[in-house]
């Protein structure tokens, strides 16, 4: 059996966002979240997480509600 390779859970939403982009990721009462706007949102938030000086090593907890506008 051929090996995988092993892929981060920041890079399989990266890929699912770039195949799915107009398909929903997140249904709720609130409305849908696409593959593609999750993505951006991700983005930006990484962005803000960077300039607060985090790295990727750094743990960071994050409280949202369960809307689809904050899935991110």
């Amino acid at each position: 059996m051929e090996e995988r390779p092993v892929r981060t859970l920041a890079e399989s939403l990266a890929s699912s966002a770039r195949l799915l982009s107009d398909r929903p990721f997140v249904v709720s009462d609130g409305g849908v979240l696409t593959f593609a706007e999750f993505d951006c949102r991700a983005s930006q938030l990484a962005n803000v997480l960077a300039s607060l000086r985090a790295s990727p090593e750094d743990v960071i907890g994050i409280y949202l509600p369960s809307v689809p506008a904050l899935a991110v």
